[in-house]
């Protein structure tokens, strides 16, 4: 069984902070027992390093371990995504009754990895999700059909939601992708190329709503596929993974899969969709054997931590279900010290308190609060204390010493 997590990742607006746990082990997600040494440092590290490269941080943001509890999630995948008798299973608890045929890679007849450790299991522990379909299909992409699997475009980005009654008709809440590896190996010369004519791809019906024409190239499939699932699912969050790391990559194919990788977040962006960037200096063609079961593309245990962390990190920094109940304090300081009794993202209706001391002996501070738009210093500030008991808007505190 996997230790628990311990690390923490950066987000877009805020830092994400997971709690510690007793079986903290440097940051990656299980104990350094059989465990290379070299992973003990990278892996969680290389996540943290990308992710504030990218993004930056400035805030903390409580991890609420009820936020997303019960949420239903689904995926359209791969090979990456799949295991035996849960992404090809007809009529399961978590089924699609569409996905019975669907070749699995991971399998319980697979001893190098339980289903417990795949990217999609852990998540739903550690963030408290239900599965509700995983449609992966070993071989799959956005476009051509390869090993008997169709283009996702088609009927299986449609088929997300329990068509069997067993979860009462339900709709995802979240949704993931993780395609385009199978397009960029086996069918280069249709990748497509960025700047996608929208306006002919998904044209106007007569009547004032858009349809869709039949791509021409992976990355138009890929646009079908999220057009199709933002008007299927209009309720539900969509993540689309960029592809994982190839070990077989090499001088002349590695610029072309990082440039289609970038496509892919433009038109991710175009539909509102969150594109998750995994972090560039963790799986590396010189660490292909402690990552990939293959030494090629599938991720061993280790491998699907990195995963896991990298979508979570996702999850944490843009879902709603996560901040829209918490609250940026301010803090605008000049020649002031701040002794915080409260973090500075504030839940809504709890407290929040920082006492305001100068820097410099013998001078006095002058403090501004702004709740809201509103000046509330007078019935905040007293005796060198900011108190506010019930937080339930943005906050701005400005204090400089005089």
């Amino acid at each position: 069984m996997r230790k628990k997590i311990v690390c923490i990742l950066a987000a877009a607006l805020f830092a994400v902070t997971l709690p510690l746990t007793a079986d903290a082990k440097a940051g990656i997600r299980r104990g350094t027992e059989n465990v290379p040494a070299e992973s003990v440092t990278v892996t969680a590290e290389m996540i943290r390093t990308d992710a504030n490269k990218k993004n930056g941080s400035s805030e903390t943001v409580p991890w609420d371990p009820e936020a997303l509890r019960g949420k239903t999630f689904s995926i359209l995948g791969d090979s990456i995504s799949t295991y035996r008798n849960t992404s090809n299973r007809r009529g399961s608890r978590w089924s699609n009754t569409t996905i019975g045929r669907g070749a699995a890679w991971y399998s319980d007849l697979k001893p190098k990895l339980g289903e417990d450790e795949t990217w999609w299991m852990q998540l739903s522990e550690d963030l408290g999700l239900r599965l509700l379909v995983n449609n992966s299909w070993a071989g799959s992409g956005f476009f051509r059909p390869y090993r008997r699997s169709e283009g996702a475009y088609k009927d299986r980005c449609v088929q997300l939601h329990d068509n069997t009654g067993i979860n009462d008709g339900a709709e995802p809440d979240i949704i993931f992708l993780f395609l385009g590896t199978n397009d960029f190996a086996h069918f280069p010369k249709t990748l497509g190329t960025g700047d996608l004519d929208y306006d002919d791809l998904f044209p106007d019906n007569g009547s004032g709503k858009r349809t869709w024409r039949e791509p021409k190239s992976t990355l138009e499939a890929a646009a079908v596929t999220l057009f199709r699932i933002r008007e299927r699912y209009p309720l539900a969050e969509v993540y689309m993974a960029e592809m994982l790391y190839r070990a077989d990559l090499n001088a002349e194919t590695e610029p072309v899969w990082r440039r289609f990788n970038r496509d892919l977040g433009e038109v991710a962006e175009h539909f509102g969709a969150v594109m998750v960037h995994f972090p560039d200096d963790v799986i590396t063609y010189d660490r292909r054997e402690l990552y990939y079961q293959d030494n090629r593309l599938h991720p061993n245990a280790l491998g699907m931590d990195v995963i896991t962390e990298t979508v979570k990190a996702a999850v944490l920094e843009h879902t709603a279900w996560k901040t829209e109940s918490f609250y940026p304090v301010s803090l605008e300081l000049d020649g002031v010290l701040a002794d915080l009794g409260t973090g500075r993202l504030v839940r809504e209706g709890q407290p929040f308190s920082v006492r305001l001391t100068p820097a410099e002996e013998g001078k006095t501070v002058s403090v501004s609060v702004i709740a809201g738009g509103e000046d509330i210093t007078d019935r905040v500030w007293s005796d060198g204390v900011v108190s506010i008991p019930a937080v339930t808007c943005d906050i701005t505190v400005t204090a400089a010493s005089a």
